[in-house]
């Protein structure tokens, strides 16, 4: 999708509405959130079942099989279908015309893409752009064993090495800042061309050892919620945390567009930087918490509602397809593109890619995700 009126679209990023789709990236730290959580929550559930079976070698080793086997095979083939298919499919589009679509780097480093290890090795020439968050996932999800045993045996242990991690991981994000003078945020920096995006993107956005500060917070509420069966909250406490941590996701919204890179100091952007996630881990983890334990109200009864359920299990495969889905609706169109609206934009683009997109995720699961995990 490419607008011949791009400053219409500049213009609309004063709305509200703007400024919550373009602060989607805390989203992406939500989905470390979670996979920190489910590991820990599932690990300890069996562990319960069976402690001995759990952490026997036999244990540890079906521990990374299982995700192995469970990830990998809608991956290959989405790498098989983006390197050799897709291009074909948009070869006659206006997408021929931009130099990602035509230059063909998944033929030569395709293979980095199966062993989990794109987002390091040769991270120049990335094939699929997006599976960044796959290999970063699978790298932080290695070691989470370091975790998980002082978790079940000694929980101070567990608590000092958890610190260490935010710690180290929180350090090295402001050195980087203060380092390479970067800004607040991804789109901070995507407004400035004086700035490597390419280097941010690798050594700060996609890296593991960032984004395990989020993770690690999420493994903690999963032990938790397994360790402790009730816990008593305030109603008035519990329902006035679940606004205040709305009300904080809209005032970072505000301060990450209001407050640009030249008015911000290098202490403050740091300060950003390093505790945002943080932050937004300690408000996902009180909504968690609260719904957990009954203190949810309308949310839980909204986030626990049946209808999420197959698309939940549709997400993985839904994640894989989006781009080829996106590319194959937008090469659709011959001429040029013109913007009008959000509203016009969410009615005939959005809301027909988000279709196409769980339709496409739902024979993909079946044929390549759930096949495989029945075996």
């Amino acid at each position: 999708f490419f607008p011949a009126n791009p400053l219409d679209i500049l213009a609309t990023s004063t709305l509200f509405v703007s400024q919550i789709i373009l602060n989607g990236m805390l989203a992406v730290d939500s989905f470390f959130f979670l996979s920190g959580l489910m590991v820990s929550f599932f690990w300890f559930k069996m562990y319960k079942k069976n402690a001995r079976k759990t952490n026997s070698l036999r244990g540890w080793i079906m521990f990374y099989v299982h995700r192995i086997w469970r990830l990998s095979p809608p991956l290959f083939i989405n790498v098989l279908f983006y390197t050799f298919i897709l291009k074909q499919l948009i070869i006659d589009s206006p997408y021929n015309l931009v130099e990602y679509a035509w230059w063909d780097k998944c033929s030569w480093t395709w293979w980095w893409e199966i062993l989990y290890v794109h987002n390091y090795a040769d991270w120049r020439n990335i094939c699929l752009g997006y599976s960044w968050y796959v290999d970063a996932d699978m790298q932080i999800f290695l070691f989470t064993p370091i975790l998980l045993l002082p978790m079940a045996f000694k929980p101070i242990l567990a608590f000092i090495v958890a610190s260490l991690v935010l710690i180290v991981s929180t350090g090295l994000n402001i050195f980087m800042v203060y380092r390479f003078h970067w800004p607040v945020s991804y789109r901070s920096l995507l407004s400035d061309i004086y700035f490597s995006v390419t280097n941010y993107s690798f050594l700060m956005y996609e890296s593991p050892s960032i984004r395990c500060q989020i993770y690690v917070m999420g493994m903690y509420i999963g032990w938790m919620l397994q360790r402790m069966r009730r816990l008593r909250m305030h109603w008035v406490s519990s329902h006035n945390s679940l606004e205040r941590g709305s009300s904080e996701r809209a005032s970072k919204t505000e301060r990450f567009f209001t407050s640009t890179f030249s008015l911000l100091t290098p202490l403050w952007r740091a300060m950003y930087s390093s505790l945002s996630r943080p932050a937004w881990g300690l408000v996902l983890s009180w909504i968690v918490i609260a719904c957990w334990y009954g203190y949810g109200g309308p949310i839980n009864d909204v986030m626990s509602a049946s209808f999420w359920i197959p698309l939940g299990r549709l997400t993985y495969c839904g994640y894989l397809s989006q781009i080829p889905v996106i590319m194959l609706i937008s090469s659709l169109s011959k001429n040029e593109v013109w913007f009008s609206s959000l509203l016009e934009t969410f009615t005939t683009l959005t809301i027909p890619i988000w279709t196409v997109t769980f339709l496409v995720a739902a024979i993909y699961s079946a044929v390549f995700e759930v096949t495989f995990v029945k075996v």
